[in-house]
């Protein structure tokens, strides 16, 4: 599932302005939002682009998982490079764990130790493994 910016606006996705302009999605980050709508249980209402660094996206929208065996929805609101850490990423794996701020904690499961990171490391961590695993690519995706 590819989309375009017409098709995200024609299923109710918000593209907000920066400096009365519509946001502009990359190529490549359209592939990524199919993905993540199309893997995870995520629908995407509306997209903020925090600054023109590629894929310095703030999604917002809906998560359905099950719990119980039970379907659960709930608001969501993710800076896009921590998403795609989370969901696509092996983020216990001592290579990723060893760039966050607390590798100890990421290590042994909590998701803080990666999260309370700086910029600057969940940064480092999603262009080494996070983009090429959105896509089902790379050593320590999470297939």
């Amino acid at each position: 599932m590819s989309d375009t910016v017409e098709r995200m606006a024609e299923r109710g996705i918000k593209l907000t302005l920066v400096d009365g302009k519509k946001v502009r999605l990359l190529p490549e980050e359209k592939r990524a939002m199919a993905r993540i709508e199309g893997q995870r249980g995520f629908k995407i209402e509306t997209i903020y682009r925090r600054s023109d660094k590629p894929f310095d996206l703030q999604l917002d929208g809906t998560h359905t998982f099950t719990l119980d065996n039970e379907d659960s929805t709930c608001r969501m609101s993710a800076w896009l490079p921590l998403l795609a850490i989370r969901e696509f990423v092996l983020w216990t794996h001592p290579l990723v764990a060893e760039r966050s701020e607390y590798p100890g904690m990421a290590m042994e499961g909590d998701w803080s130790g990666i999260r309370d990171s700086s910029a600057e490391q969940i940064w480092d961590i999603f262009f080494r493994w996070g983009k090429e695993a959105i896509f089902g690519r790379g050593e320590l995706a999470q297939r």
